[in-house]
C-alpha cells in the first residue's frame, strides 16, 4: 500500500474514531439516572453560579444535590469543569442545548485521549496496528455510547487512557521515563478525585515499573505523594464547598462500598455475577 493510501486509510479511521461517539451523543441525547448527578451539578453551575456570601443558605435553596444526594458523594471537579468550559459555547448557541455541549466538551476530551494512545501505539508498533485498533473501537458500541456520558466513570476514562498511551514504548529512554511517571501521577488523580477502583490499575502498574526497573522506589513515592497531594488539595476544598461539610468524596464511597462487599446484596452484586456482566460488556 502506498504512502498516500496509508495517510488516508489512516485519517479515514482517526475521522471514525471522532464520529462514532459524536453520532450515540446526538442519536440519544438525553440520560440515565447514574448521570444526572454530574449533568445536574453542571445546570445548577451554569444557572446559580457559585455563591461567596450566605453560601450554605444559597446553595441548600437553590443546588439539586442537597434534595437528591445520591446514593454517595461525588466530586464536583467535573461538574466544574464542564460548566466553565461549556458557558462560553452555551451563550453561543442558547440554553436549551446546555446539555448536548457539556456532554459534547466531555465526549471531546475522551475522544483526545483515544487519539493520544492511537498515536503511541502507531509509534510504538507501527500504522497497522494501530489501524486495527482503531477499526476495533470504532466499531464498540459500549465505549462510543458512553464516551460523552457524564459518569466518573467517563472522567476517569480519558486520564486512565492517557496513562495507559504514556506506558507504551518509547525510542527515547529518557522520555519514556518521564512518560511513565506522568503515567503513575494520572492514575493517582483518577482514583483519588474521580473512582477510587482504578487504584486497583494503580498497584498493578506500579508493581509491574518496579519488578521490570523502568521505576525505582524513590521515584514511584514521590511522583505517588506529589500527585495524590495535589488531587486531595483539588477535590477535598472544592467538595467540602459544594457539600457543605469537610468531606473527600471518593474515600466516602470507598468506604461505603467496602461496607456492602462484606454484605452481599445490599447495596452490590456478587463477585461472580459483576466479572459476568464485565466480560458481557468488555466483549460486546
Amino acid at each position: 500500500m502506498t504512502s498516500v493510501k496509508m495517510r488516508a486509510l489512516d485519517i479515514s479511521l482517526t475521522g471514525l474514531l471522532i464520529l462514532a461517539p459524536l453520532f450515540h451523543l446526538f442519536a440519544s441525547p438525553y440520560t440515565k439516572v447514574e448521570e444526572s448527578f454530574n449533568l445536574q451539578a453542571a445546570h445548577d453551575i451554569l444557572i446559580y453560579g457559585t455563591p461567596t456570601q450566605d453560601v450554605h443558605q444559597r446553595l441548600l435553596d437553590s443546588y439539586d444535590h442537597f434534595t437528591f444526594p445520591g446514593a454517595v458523594p461525588r466530586t464536583f471537579l467535573g461538574a466544574v469543569l464542564l460548566a466553565g468550559l461549556g458557558q462560553p459555547v452555551i451563550a453561543l448557541v442558547g440554553f436549551q442545548h446546555a446539555q448536548l455541549v457539556v456532554r459534547g466538551i466531555l465526549a471531546a476530551a475522551n475522544i483526545a485521549a483515544l487519539l493520544t494512545f492511537k498515536n503511541a501505539l502507531k509509534r510504538a508498533y507501527g500504522p497497522g496496528v494501530a489501524g486495527w485498533w482503531a477499526l476495533f473501537i470504532a466499531s464498540q458500541f459500549h465505549i462510543n455510547y458512553y464516551l460523552s456520558r457524564t459518569l466518573p466513570n467517563m472522567y476517569a476514562f480519558g486520564l486512565t487512557t492517557l496513562a495507559s498511551a504514556f506506558l507504551l514504548p518509547q525510542a527515547n529512554p529518557q522520555m519514556a521515563s518521564i512518560r511513565q511517571k506522568q503515567a503513575i501521577a494520572l492514575l493517582v488523580i483518577s482514583a483519588a478525585i474521580f473512582r477510587s477502583e482504578v487504584a486497583i490499575l494503580l498497584i498493578i502498574t506500579a508493581l509491574y515499573l518496579l519488578v521490570t526497573h523502568r521505576i525505582s522506589l524513590r521515584s514511584l513515592i514521590l511522583v505517588f505523594l506529589g500527585s495524590f497531594t495535589a488531587a486531595l488539595a483539588v477535590s477535598v476544598p472544592l467538595d467540602s464547598y459544594f457539600w457543605q461539610k469537610p468531606l473527600w468524596p471518593e474515600l466516602w464511597g470507598f468506604l461505603l462500598q467496602r461496607h456492602s462487599w462484606v454484605f452481599l446484596g445490599v447495596g452490590g452484586f456478587p463477585l461472580v455475577l459483576l466479572l459476568q456482566l464485565g466480560v458481557a460488556k468488555a466483549l460486546a
